[in-house]
């Protein structure tokens, strides 16, 4: 792990100070007046400022945890999407569709919290298919649509028995997660291609016995031309304001560290000089001047734009 940037740990700085400021006043207020106003102001800020506490010390508590990070997929509740910013009072998060959704850091700490691993996740899909059709065959058709789909250590399972079909599950290990919302639409598109290369229908028996459809069959036609991929995948388009978010938390990193590493050169320049080592000082000084350069731009990425603004 990287250290704490300087900004959010002046942030949580000032965020302590405020809560005990606060405790402070209502602890004066209660002794310093025993009239009916000051014990009803006394009673206004206590209340008001339990929720304010509780998400100020749960902020507090996840900045230390490290369990999910900028850029990671979790899912708390029932909302799930891409961590987009994390604040001493709440964090945000954007969804599949795009929208930004506020979470109380106290949420986060009450509530079981998913988060998708880095090092890869299961992406599977479920399909009903009739009793007449072997089940071997049909695992055999359903594993390839998933190896089709690049997902490694495929597997399928019958999930149930139904009255009328056999519902099954077609999975297996994405390493690439930030790319688990094409994974399933492509892994639905390969079950589909397998199937219906195999001559297999995807209909339920209950629609086929409830309507006179007489030898024809529900198998698209193949199309022979080929589909155009598009430049950008859905995750670009869903997912763009958590890329930028990620993109300036991996900028603030490396300034971080060429600063570093800038501050320790002009310490080994400052030690070379007044100890007269023969060290070309000119090229240790053409050095740090390159790498302030390039830190004074890594600076200005990171200011805020009008459009961002």
């Amino acid at each position: 792990k990287f250290k704490r940037k300087p900004k959010e740990r002046k942030r949580y700085t000032l965020l302590v100070w405020l809560v005990a400021a606060l405790i402070a006043l209502i602890v004066l207020l209660s002794f310093g007046s025993a009239d009916l106003v000051g014990i009803l102001v006394t009673a206004g800020i206590a209340i008001s400022s339990t929720t304010f506490i509780a998400n100020a010390m749960a902020g507090i508590m996840l900045s230390f945890m490290h369990d999910f990070e900028i850029g990671d997929a979790i899912k708390v509740d029932d909302n799930f999407g891409l961590v987009m910013s994390k604040g001493p009072f709440h964090i945000q998060i954007q969804t599949e569709d795009s929208d930004i959704i506020v979470l109380p850091n106290l949420q986060l700490i009450n509530n079981p919290v998913t988060v998708m691993r880095s090092s890869g996740t299961i992406i599977s899909a479920q399909l009903s298919l009739g009793y007449e059709i072997n089940r071997k065959l049909i695992k055999e058709i359903l594993l390839e649509a998933a190896q089709a789909s690049d997902l490694e250590n495929p597997f399928v399972q019958i999930l149930e028995l139904g009255d009328f079909s056999v519902t099954y599950r077609v999975g297996g290990l994405l390493k690439d997660v930030s790319s688990f919302i094409s994974a399933r639409s492509e892994l639905r598109e390969e079950i589909l291609d397998s199937l219906h290369k195999a001559k297999i229908e995807i209909v339920s028996p209950t629609f086929m016995n409830t309507r006179s459809v007489g030898n024809k069959t529900f198998i698209p036609k193949n199309v022979r031309k080929k589909e155009q991929e598009s430049e950008l995948k859905p995750e670009d388009v869903v997912f763009s304001d958590v890329k930028k978010a990620q993109e300036i938390e991996d900028l603030q990193e490396e300034a971080n560290l060429l600063e570093e590493k800038i501050n320790e050169k002009k310490k080994h320049l400052q030690k070379a000089e007044k100890e007269n080592i023969g060290l070309n000082l000119d090229n240790l000084k053409e050095e740090i001047g390159e790498m302030e350069q390039t830190l004074e731009e890594m600076l200005a990425r990171l200011e805020p734009n009008e459009e961002d603004s």
